[in-house]
């Protein structure tokens, strides 16, 4: 009965290997063409945990959705779930179209999606590992991520359909490291040789010394960032950290007609150093008469818990704030920090009654 088989059909028996096929083969595609007569139809053979085994006949005409007549079970891989949550799980409530950064004590949190931004019930969510989306896990209004980088996509079940996405990166992150100390004054020469400096607070004022004489008026220019700044010394050089950005910097001395080499800085934002301390709460505390929130922050953050804006002493960027008891009728407590540069945070805490 095989010389009733096509080329390609008989190319795939030949080829179905390391098992030899089942004795009913050639019935079964004859049987499966005749059902879908006057339709294409695809045979196709997979090896799957060593036994060979029939994936799939599909019929369909051009355009149409193809029909799985038979498929064999655990060929299709499912798509990539996210990490089953711990007994408590934290809330961050995200509004469409954000990118978040959420600092979970414990690397997983739920993120919800408020469905009051849909004109009638229902919160359709796509989340996924890549931004192609090609495994992405669907939920409704919510989703419960681990530690990593996630890509988001969500819609309204009624209303226009726009489509908002967004990423979030949930780190393993209490919020408890120190902030570091503003280092006052950098000193560097102006020898023709590269420097860096990365800073963590503030960017912090550089002393330039030169090779030259040092006992003769000199001249210091820095260049850089659309800027020309001149400064002079009969000694060394103090450049306030206020008249520098982040960026690449071409730095020279002239005195007496001399030029000196060329000296380049290159300053940087260090992204490693924390940016919030959370004192209180700490994880696992107990509600009891409220919950005092107070920490510390770096210039440029602002502080908000649920709708109570919190205010930082601009002194030392200190906070602090009392919520009651029943605060948004949840034990869990999610602290929104947002910065003109380093995008919405939050940090979650898992409180006890």
């Amino acid at each position: 009965m095989t010389d009733q088989l096509s080329p390609r059909e008989r190319k795939l028996l030949d080829e179905w290997t390391p098992l030899a096929p089942p004795a009913d083969f050639a019935e079964r595609v004859i049987d499966a063409r005749a059902a879908v007569h006057r339709r294409r139809w695809i045979g196709a053979l997979a090896v799957v945990t060593g036994v060979a085994a029939v994936v799939a006949v599909v019929a369909s005409r051009p355009g149409e959705p193809s029909e799985i007549e038979e498929a064999s079970p655990g060929v299709e891989l499912p798509a990539p779930q996210p990490a089953p949550p711990p007994d408590d799980v934290s809330e961050v409530v995200v509004d469409f179209g954000d990118s978040v950064t959420v600092h979970d004590p414990a690397g997983t949190t739920k993120v919800v999606f408020d469905p009051l931004r849909c004109p009638g019930p229902g919160v359709h969510v796509e989340t996924s590992r890549d931004a192609a989306f090609h495994s992405p896990v669907i939920t409704n209004s919510s989703v419960i991520l681990n530690a990593g980088l996630w890509y988001y996509r969500v819609s309204c079940d009624r209303g226009p359909g726009d489509v908002s996405a967004g990423r979030i990166v949930v780190l393993h992150d209490s919020g408890m490291r120190p902030l570091p100390k503003p280092a006052m004054v950098v000193p560097i020469d102006a020898d023709g040789r590269l420097y860096r400096l990365d800073y963590q607070t503030r960017i912090p004022s550089v002393v330039v010394r030169r090779t030259q004489d040092e006992s003769m008026h000199s001249v210091l220019h820095v260049s850089g960032n659309g800027r020309d700044q001149t400064f002079e010394s009969p000694g060394t050089f103090h450049v306030p950290g206020d008249s520098l950005a982040e960026g690449k910097y071409t730095l020279w001395t002239e005195h007496g007609g001399e030029k000196s080499k060329d000296t380049t800085l290159i300053i940087r934002f260090d992204q490693t150093a924390a940016q919030v301390y959370i004192d209180s709460p700490r994880e696992g505390d107990r509600i009891a008469g409220g919950v005092e929130v107070r920490g510390a922050v770096l210039p440029g953050w602002t502080v908000r818990v649920g709708s109570i804006a919190v205010p930082t002493s601009p002194k030392d960027g200190r906070f602090a704030a009392k919520l009651p008891r029943d605060f948004e009728g949840s034990p869990n407590l999610a602290i929104r920090f947002d910065h003109p540069q380093h995008g919405i945070h939050y940090y979650t805490r898992r409180l006890k009654n």
